[in-house]
């Protein structure tokens, strides 16, 4: 398991079932067609020990979840971007940020919903994830 995913847990921050390997390999094809790109590598590892998390209103998507608790991050992503090519993945949210991949820098960022002005950016997820679900890092 990841330490993320330890910290996320001990902290009692809402955590989903594993995820497949499948279930990311449909989600990778599904983005594709969409003109997105694929879900990077190191969150991958992130939510196949949890596929999703919450807390305090606060978002991190799994991928073709069983529960209406964690949204899908490739209906979002589908509907955020309204089919047009991106360079972006949308990974989660809260009340005034999104947490955001880019693909082209291969970074992660903290955006602010209403400005899309970056707050926040790092080559790993983890420290930016846990700022979202306000968790201790």
């Amino acid at each position: 398991m990841t330490d993320l995913a330890n910290i996320l847990k001990s902290q009692s921050i809402g955590c989903n079932k594993p995820l497949s390997e499948a279930q990311i390999k449909i989600a990778n094809i599904k983005l594709k067609q969409c003109g997105l790109p694929e879900v990077p590598s190191d969150f991958v590892a992130i939510i196949k020990e949890s596929n999703g998390f919450s807390n305090e209103g606060a978002l991190v998507f799994g991928i073709e979840t069983e529960s209406n608790f964690f949204e899908d991050l490739v209906l979002f992503n589908q509907k955020f971007f309204r089919r047009q090519t991106a360079s972006k993945l949308i990974l989660g949210y809260d009340e005034c940020f999104y947490l955001l991949y880019e693909d082209k820098e291969k970074t992660y960022k903290i955006v602010d919903k209403d400005t899309l002005e970056v707050e926040n950016s790092s080559t790993s997820p983890d420290e930016l994830i846990c700022f979202l679900l306000r968790a201790e890092y």
